[in-house]
């Protein structure tokens, strides 16, 4: 082990650290406020086929902060989502057909749970998983079902919609072909 030379510090360049680290965090927080006005574009992707929604951010370690996932349905119906093999926190908003958001729920991962169990890498890997496997029936006993027939779900990093004022009522512009979505804030409120 190589002996490490302590440097002293004075108070007054502690103080100047503690000022820097102060203005940085008043300045996530700023920004976090501002970006709350109408309207919020995002980038997406989009899962459309049964395979791309089954998948849908597995496997991600992190998400940008303006970077989402939209499921689409051909028609409304209830839809389940868990967090197996999800190793980051998600929002996940509920829409109905217009695109306006009826629900917003928050999705904790839990990669501990993964630690043991062989990788799923890819979409196929997901055939060999066992319904009965503890960790299985973990994630199926923590998933959520929308509250309603959805026709759209959008999933952001963890606490997105609240940090950007997001909320229900709010209405999102989705075109499939399109890399990015616009949500319509009800300004005012």
């Amino acid at each position: 082990m190589i002996p490490m030379k302590r440097k002293k510090i004075s108070w007054m360049e502690l103080l100047g650290s503690c000022k820097l680290w102060l203005l940085v965090m008043l300045s996530s927080i700023f920004i976090c406020a501002e970006a709350a006005d109408c309207p919020i574009t995002i980038n997406v992707e989009h899962a459309l086929t049964p395979e791309q929604q089954a998948w849908g951010l597995m496997q991600r370690r992190h998400l940008p902060c303006h970077h989402g996932m939209v499921f689409h349905y051909s028609r409304p119906q209830y839809v389940n989502f868990w967090m197996f093999n999800t190793f980051i926190d998600l929002s996940i908003a509920f829409l109905d057909s217009a695109g306006v958001i009826r629900d917003i729920r928050e999705l904790q991962a839990y990669p501990h749970m993964m630690d043991h169990l062989p990788k799923y890498r890819k979409p196929a890997d997901l055939a060999h998983l066992s319904l009965y496997d503890p960790v299985t029936l973990f994630f199926r006993e923590h998933s959520i079902t929308s509250p309603f027939p959805i026709s759209y779900a959008i999933e952001m990093p963890g606490g997105w919609f609240t940090c950007h004022g997001i909320q229900v009522g709010d209405r999102v512009d989705i075109d499939e072909t399109s890399p990015c979505a616009v949500i319509h804030r009800q300004c005012g409120q």
